[in-house]
């Protein structure tokens, strides 16, 4: 049976912006998927309450895990990796997932927010600038090395110390599309030079356009970098491809 076509609205064919973005990561990127099934399922739910979708997604990362047709030995073998943290795959190699990357223009939507001059800046990007890709490949099929080491923390039990293994993958060069909305972020306040002539109101604002926008939240993003343990230092970027593209 032929697939149907899609169906796409005339009055927008020519309102959205197209980019290719690469970005070079510097040292090192971290995974943070646990490679334990069982702390794959309790994860989910320490963030998710709907139990029929803990279900399904806590099946489908086992799966993406490599872990979901297990022996009894197998088990008790990933039990012993349970602080071991580490990244999706599929037949095409390891992967972060496209999400991640919204996820870091939206955090830097937030603390840009000021510094831009705009109000509710992360809904406004949230709804306008969309990361094309589910998943964005690393160019390995298996990690370059593990990172090990002592984690400490306070639990209601008193401190605790354990072993920590993050598997990472060294200067990957992360390639992905963005969809922008062609419209212009308009700043909430009035731009001196143009009261000087005479302009007032909504006339009187700044507009940045959606591409600028985008550059920025990625400028910022560089040194806050993407995947797990960010706050050791990992993940941070450079970028070195930001092009417009017409999609065919």
């Amino acid at each position: 049976m032929a697939l149907p076509k899609f169906i796409l609205s005339p009055l927008m064919a020519d309102k959205y912006l197209h980019l290719r973005v690469a970005l070079q990561v510097r040292d090192k990127i971290c995974g943070g998927i646990p490679r334990n099934p069982n702390i794959i399922e309790g994860w989910i739910k320490s963030v998710i309450s709907d139990e029929h979708r803990i279900q399904k997604i806590v099946d489908s990362t086992k799966r993406a895990m490599g872990v979901d047709n297990l022996t009894e030995e197998q088990i008790i073998e990933e039990v012993k990796k349970s602080a071991w943290n580490s990244f999706k795959f599929d037949e095409q190699g390891l992967y972060i997932e496209g999400r991640q990357c919204g996820a870091l223009l939206k955090e830097n939507a937030s603390v840009l927010r000021e510094t831009l001059d705009m109000s509710a800046l992360k809904a406004r990007v949230a709804e306008r600038i969309f990361v094309n890709e589910d998943r964005i490949y690393l160019g390995k099929k298996e990690p370059d090395g593990t990172i090990q080491g002592v984690v400490h923390a306070m639990t209601s039990q008193g401190p605790i110390a354990a072993l920590k293994k993050v598997d990472y993958v060294e200067r990957p060069l992360l390639e992905f599309t963005v969809t922008c909305l062609n419209e212009r972020f308009m700043t909430k306040s009035e731009d001196p030079e143009k009261i000087k002539a005479g302009e007032k109101g909504t006339a009187g604002r700044k507009r940045i356009g959606c591409k600028d926008i985008l550059l920025a939240l990625l400028h910022h993003g560089r040194d806050l970098g993407l995947g797990a343990d960010r706050s050791q230092g990992y993940g941070k970027f450079d970028i070195v491809k930001f092009e417009e593209y017409i999609p065919e």
